[in-house]
This record gives structure tokens, sequence and C-alpha cells, in this order.
């Protein structure tokens, strides 16, 4: 009987070792959950209204041999997937250019149009794209204003084939790694995810032929959610510390003079330079048809020379219309 008994607690601990175990794995960070097939159909998918790929999108769904989710053709704009809301994880899907274009994906997108924050990797497909240092990039979508142009770190060469493409993102907190057609070294790598959104849903954009979707949540490959060290960040050269005006009415053509700067203290508010020094208005004001106007941007400087008493130095630098 003391056997029996003794052979029970045993099973009972080891049972209870493996419950805690479990436990254990699937709160841990970057545990990853089921795999989520994304059928190319109209039942998971619609168009969006006209935006920064175009005119309104105009997905065309197809079934074919080797496909057995389907085939989601985009000739131009954009479409949205219906009822998946993404934070971090593995994205992975097929492409076939349609001509040359700019194809990719955007993910945690929250929000729409002026009001828009999300996250975007694409291809450039022309020609030259292999040899290209410019071939995917990767662009936040901040207030509505796709800034791909803000951020040149954020491009490099990829190994695109005139066929079929598999993409594979992987997404970590502030982090991601962008892997092409399998190699084992990722074609990009985000060490700053700049966006202000966190989690949302997922758009294909772009002319080109989709297939094979799958999203597999808190699938990171060990990639920390941490940003990665900003290497400006003890460079005393750089400007901190602005003061950011009121937007002003622009009431001509003329570029604004200094004298038009605002003289209220009350029309000025104090901004933080982010990594590597940047002031990114963007993060300020919200697209959209308003009237055409100037933000003002000014530093004071305290300096010394020797024999000279202390002075102060004040300079602004006028930005363009909004």
């Amino acid at each position: 009987m003391a056997t029996k008994t003794r052979m029970r607690m045993q099973l009972f601990i080891r049972q209870g070792l493996f419950t805690l175990a479990a436990l254990l794995i699937s709160s841990a960070p970057g545990y990853a959950e089921a795999q989520i097939q994304v059928p190319m159909d109209a039942s998971h998918w619609h168009r969006l209204e006209a935006d920064s790929m175009g005119s309104k999108g105009n997905p065309e769904f197809t079934r074919e041999e080797g496909f057995p989710q389907g085939l989601m053709t985009l000739k131009e704009g954009s479409a949205g997937r219906d009822g998946l809301t993404f934070k971090d994880g593995t994205i992975e899907y097929d492409f076939k250019a349609i001509g040359e274009g700019a194809p990719g994906i955007q993910f945690r997108i929250n929000g729409s149009g002026a009001s828009e924050n999300s996250e975007e990797f694409y291809f450039r497909t022309g020609q030259d794209c292999r040899a290209s240092d410019d071939c995917v990039q990767y662009t936040p979508v901040i207030h509505g204003f796709m800034l791909w142009d803000v951020y040149p770190q954020y491009q490099h060469q990829a190994m695109l084939l005139d066929g079929w493409n598999h993409v594979r993102l992987v997404v970590s907190g502030r982090r991601m790694q962008v892997y092409v057609n399998g190699l084992p070294q990722p074609a990009l790598s985000v060490g700053n995810l700049e966006s202000d959104s966190k989690i949302g849903s997922i758009h294909l954009r772009g002319s080109a032929q989709y297939a094979n979707l799958v999203v597999t949540p808190g699938l990171v490959d060990g990639l920390p959610p941490q940003p990665t060290p900003d290497v400006t960040a003890d460079d005393r050269a750089i400007v901190r510390r602005w003061e950011l005006s009121e937007l002003c009415p622009i009431s001509s053509l003329a570029a604004p003079v200094y004298a038009e700067m605002p003289k209220a203290a009350s029309a000025w508010q104090t901004i933080h330079a982010e990594r590597g020094g940047l002031v990114n208005l963007n993060r300020q004001y919200t697209m959209g048809d308003q009237p055409a106007a100037v933000s003002w941007l000014r530093y004071t400087v305290n300096a010394k020379q020797p024999g000279v008493s202390k002075f102060l130095l004040a300079g602004s630098e006028k930005l363009g219309s909004t």
C-alpha cells in the first residue's frame, strides 16, 4: 500500500511540474501562439479608399493550383484584412509584382486617413532593385504622413526575384527584422520602429499578387523588444531642447521673415529632439486640408568667451507649411 501511495504522489508531482512548466512557457515573453493562415478571399478582405498608394483599392480573388488559401491581385491601391489585430510576432507572405511599383505591407494600423499611425514595409520593384541600396524600405506612418524620406537609414538591398518572392517580418516591441526569399541574414534590420502605434490591423498595399499570408503572434525568434541604442545619445553638439511656435497662417507666397516670428510667450511650447537629433513635427500635427501655415523653431545658446561677460545668442529656423 505504501508503495502505491508513493507512486501516486510521484505521478501527482510530475503532473504538477509539467503543468507548472507549461504555464511558465506560455506566459514567457515571446511565447508563440498558433499560426493564423489568412484566406485570400472576399470574406476576409475589404478594399480601402484612396490613400498614399493611389486610388481606391480593387482586390480580385482567384483560386489556382498550388495556392490552397487563394490568391489576391491588387492592380492598384490597398486592401485591409478583416478581424485580425497584430502586436508582436511573425508575418509571412508571398508576392509577385505587377510592373514597377511599391508592393508591401502595413501593420499595427490605428486610425485612418489623417489620423493614421502604422508601420510599413515595401519593395521598390524597378529593374535595378537588386543592385540598389533602396530596394526595400521601412517607413512609419505618423498622423497620416508617410515619412519615407525622413528615415533613409531604414532602406537596403534585397535579393528580389522576377517571379514569386517570400517575405518574413519578425516584429518585437520597437524592433523588426525582415527576411527575403529564405536567406539567413535579414535584408533589413530596424532598430527602432518609429510610429506611435503599438497594436493594430494589417493591410497589403501596391500592385502585386499576394498569397500564403501567415501570422504567428508571439513568435519573435529571440529578438529583443527594446530599441537599439541611439549612437548620438551622448553627442553634446546636438541641440536637444527646442521651442516650437503655434501655427502661423501664411498670407502670401513670400517666404516668412524673422520679424514675423511670434512674440508672445504663450505661443511657444517645449519640444525635444528624438533619436539622431531629429525634431519630428509630424507628431505635433495631423494631415488635413487646413490653410497653409508655418511653424517656427527656436533655441537659446549660452556661451562664454575669454575676457567677455556671459551673453545670449538666439536662433530660429522656419519650417515649411503643413
